[in-house]
């Protein structure tokens, strides 16, 4: 896509590597921005975008996100000024995640 600005990132592909990232790495950073669109996205939805984009995503490292997230401190998202409020929500999005 182009804009005035220049080319930028179609919105889909963007949502896409960001879940690759998630899964790649599950960075705590990484699951504060899935989870800014886990309200308006299911799961599957963001699943089926990065397998679009890297159809080498492998299947059981998804479940390993969400079983990663439940082991995480609450702490860890602390550096990202999470309050405790806003880590009960990630987490409430992230519990439709496969296990």
């Amino acid at each position: 896509m182009v804009m005035d600005v220049g080319p930028v990132m179609d919105l889909a592909d963007l949502l896409a590597w960001k879940v690759t990232a998630l899964v790649g790495r599950a960075r705590e950073r990484d699951y504060v921005d899935v989870a800014a669109v886990l309200d308006r996205c299911t799961p599957a939805q963001l699943l089926a975008m990065a397998r679009r984009v890297d159809p080498e995503l492998e299947a059981e490292d998804v479940p390993v996100v969400g079983r990663r997230l439940d082991r995480m401190p609450d702490e860890a998202f602390v550096p990202y000024q999470l309050t405790r409020a806003d880590v009960v929500q990630l987490r409430r999005r992230f519990a439709a995640w496969p296990r």
